[in-house]
């Protein structure tokens, strides 16, 4: 095959980030990481003890859970391409693609899939492909229809080989 997918599965943002670890600690470098995992930003706080079947009303306790996108460029290398995923709920797509590139920039991932929850149905789905240089490649159809797409325009852009020009 041209090359091997290997999907994870996990339970918690403990899980994926001690996957993660294993295999980025592996001598092999990945060629692609791309994280569309959905991951929690919080997690319930430990609880000692057992809660009363008694209470009329419980109050949830709440952790932070530590983000793992921000840390994969240091962990996976430079060489590694990396793509992050972004999804809102009902913004303008200014404001969708305005955070996607935010994330770009502050992660250092080589593309943002930037979506909004609304342009997902059950048959369809709709996606923005951003890029570190201000590309816009908005996607739309059947979510096998985009996802065929997505992975042809990683995969060809993950091959492009970038220079830098410098003033002599």
């Amino acid at each position: 095959p041209l090359f091997t997918v290997k999907v994870i599965p996990y339970k918690s943002c403990a899980d994926i980030n001690r996957i993660l670890s294993e295999l980025l600690a592996q001598e092999e470098p990945w060629d692609i990481i791309v994280m569309a995992a959905a991951i929690s930003d919080y997690a319930l706080a430990p609880f000692e003890g057992k809660i009363s079947s008694d209470c009329e009303e419980l109050v949830i306790r709440m952790t932070k859970n530590p983000k793992i996108l921000p840390t994969l460029r240091e962990r996976a290398g430079q060489k590694t391409f990396i793509v992050g995923y972004k999804l809102l709920v009902g913004v303008p797509t200014e404001e969708l693609v305005k955070v996607g590139r935010a994330q770009l920039t502050k992660c250092r991932t080589n593309l943002c899939v930037a979506n909004d929850l609304r342009g997902i149905s059950k048959e369809n789905r709709e996606i923005r492909i951003l890029t570190p240089e201000g590309g816009d490649i908005p996607l739309r159809g059947t979510h096998e229809r985009v996802a065929r797409d997505l992975v042809k325009h990683i995969l060809t852009r993950s091959n492009v080989k970038w220079t830098r020009s410098t003033r002599v």
